[in-house]
């Protein structure tokens, strides 16, 4: 009985542990922030966002430029992918570091490229879109996209962030064209 009782209590310390670690990674995801800072050292700006988000973060020698931020409201990722754009920087995310280096130095290293992406296409032509990722600016200079017309497939291989932009944006063009009802009298 003694051992139940200690057992049932210590199943329950346990849960109560989980659910405040929980709790907390979910505060800093959601919570938001405001920074507004003048000529700022963008390899400053990366590690005070990397504190606000309680992850390490390893940024590469090559970024030296500075930044004007100006954002109210937001969360850490979005300030961090805002000032990633803006420098014309890429990450590289895993489960408690992110890796920051410029996209001609990723590439060199390949650590940064991520594998390539298949994208299984319902509604639009795979070929049509893989031939206007490039000239429409959404693909890196050298990311490569290609499509496999018997399945409707588009390939793309870049880095992880534009990976995600291409992932976003399709979920914005593949879908149904609207149909239009003609009735005869």
């Amino acid at each position: 009985m003694y051992f139940k009782k200690i057992l049932f209590l210590l199943v329950l310390n346990i849960f109560i542990f989980c659910m405040a670690l929980s709790v907390t990674s979910n505060a800093v995801a959601a919570s938001q922030i405001s920074v507004d800072l003048v000529n700022i050292d963008t390899r400053d700006l990366l590690k005070m966002l990397a504190k606000y988000s309680n992850k390490s973060i390893v940024i590469s020698e090559k970024i030296s430029s500075k930044i004007t931020v100006n954002l109210h409201g937001v969360s850490w990722r979005e300030a961090l992918d805002a000032v990633l754009q803006m420098q014309g920087l890429v990450k590289h995310e895993t489960a408690n570091v992110i890796m920051i280096a410029t996209a001609d130095e990723a590439v060199k290293n390949e650590q940064l490229v991520s594998q390539p992406a298949v994208f299984n296409l319902r509604y639009t032509s795979a070929d049509n879109i893989a031939k206007l990722l490039k000239p429409a600016g959404v693909l890196s200079s050298y990311g490569k996209s290609g499509a496999e017309v018997n399945t409707n497939s588009l390939v793309v291989a870049d880095t992880d962030d534009k990976i995600v932009s291409i992932k976003q944006l399709l979920k914005q063009i593949d879908v149904p064209a609207k149909q239009v009802l003609i009735e005869a009298r």
